[in-house]
């Protein structure tokens, strides 16, 4: 926007919210290999030393088509047939773990997420703020929790 535009109101119908996406993923930790292969399949290659214990292990991720090491604490991480390694703090930034949350709502003020209780509404509120979203935690006439996303 120039400085001479005025801002263009915002309406219901300029609002979207970015859909959900739902993945697999299991966190390398240096020895829960069937989880690993059960969750990468041939996407996943390790190799053993002595005793018995793994040397090192590798994922064959989507975005470079090549093997990438996984460490201990990385998460290994599966969409659709997408297939990608993050560190502890990169899964922590784009995930939250459970089920997603379907009935959001979207109004004139913001995206609307309906929550089970305060301690999921707040952890759910610092989450999102965490991750650069600018929140607040309200309480519906009708008692539930809900955090607004503006």
């Amino acid at each position: 926007m120039t400085e001479n535009q005025e801002p263009v109101p915002v309406t219901e119908d300029s609002l979207f919210l970015r859909k959900c996406a739902v993945v697999r993923a299991v966190q390398w930790t240096g020895d829960n290999l069937d989880a690993m292969e059960a969750l990468l399949g041939p996407h996943f290659d390790y190799s053993v030393g002595e005793p018995g214990a793994v040397l090192d292990a590798s994922v064959l991720t989507s975005a470079h088509h090549s093997w990438q090491e996984i460490y201990p604490g990385d998460w290994a991480v599966v969409e659709g047939e997408r297939v990608a390694v993050c560190d502890p703090a990169e899964f922590e930034e784009q995930f939250v773990v459970g089920k997603p949350a379907y009935d959001w709502r979207v109004t004139t003020s913001g995206v609307v997420w309906p929550m089970q209780d305060e301690a999921g509404c707040r952890d759910f509120g610092r989450k999102r703020a965490a991750q650069g979203a600018q929140v607040t935690l309200e309480r519906s006439l009708r008692g539930a929790w809900e955090v607004m996303e503006l």
